[in-house]
């Protein structure tokens, strides 16, 4: 609060003069709504030498405390990202550092996931077999009004999956407490002729793209109404300049 009123005051301090912005107000207030005559066209043209003078003045006034401002803010700004840079540069070590090892647990972690099934399915199959094998000497042993259904029961038996059973492998690492992992996803064009055609064709939403207006701007300039850019036009402003 302390310093939202300090800010107040030297807004206050630095502010024109209240009788000349309020001079230029009741001015506008003077100008017809639409010229009828000559003299009402000259009486415009004097109040708009009157504008332009009091927006010059007012630039002028504000121009060296804007300057001193911009030049405290790049110091500022400059001062924080030399401080802040070793603290990136840190994190992004860090990052690395702990991203390189779950990984490496991550893949160790997968790779004695999978002997473990390979090798629980091996004892399921070597169970499957003896089991199927004992069906299959009970079967030449029995009668033969029974053969029939102990076939059946091994049919059956083949059919059902495997009672694949594993110990599941342990967490590969564990974070200390507070710290958890986040994903996140960012855009990168790699080729922008491939996407202008997947928005040309529907293939992707117009927002993907956006109009360089720099350089369509300079192209009006230097073209006017010659412009032929495909889906633009040339707007031509027409305004009253003071020279003297």
């Amino acid at each position: 609060m302390a310093n939202a009123e300090l800010v107040k005051r030297n807004n206050d301090f630095l502010r024109m003069d209240a009788v000349e912005v309020q001079e230029v107000s009741e001015l506008q207030q003077t100008l017809p709504k639409r010229i009828r005559s000559q003299v009402q066209y000259q009486t415009v043209h004097q109040a708009l030498g009157l504008f332009v003078a009091m927006r010059k003045k007012i630039t002028a006034h504000y121009m060296p405390f804007k300057r001193s401002a911009q030049d405290t803010v790049k110091l500022l700004r400059d001062s924080e990202k030399s401080d802040l840079k070793p603290c990136q540069s840190g994190e992004q070590t860090c990052q690395a550092l702990l991203q390189g090892w779950e990984q490496e647990r991550e893949a160790k972690a997968q790779k004695e996931l999978q002997a473990a099934m390979e090798k629980a399915e091996q004892i399921a199959q070597q169970q499957r077999d003896r089991q199927l094998a004992q069906l299959e000497a009970e079967k030449a042993q029995a009668p033969d009004d029974t053969k029939t259904v102990i076939a059946d029961v091994a049919d059956t038996l083949k059919a059902q999956p495997l009672p694949v059973a594993y110990t599941p492998v342990k967490q590969p690492y564990s974070r200390p407490q507070g710290h958890s992992s986040r994903q996140s996803y960012r855009a990168e064009v790699v080729n922008l002729k491939m996407l202008v055609r997947a928005v040309a064709n529907g293939h992707a939403d117009l927002q993907c793209l956006q109009a360089n207006m720099t350089y369509l701007n300079s192209k009006a300039r230097q073209e006017k109404e010659q412009l032929t850019i495909p889906g633009v036009a040339p707007i031509k402003t027409v305004k009253t300049v003071i020279t003297s």
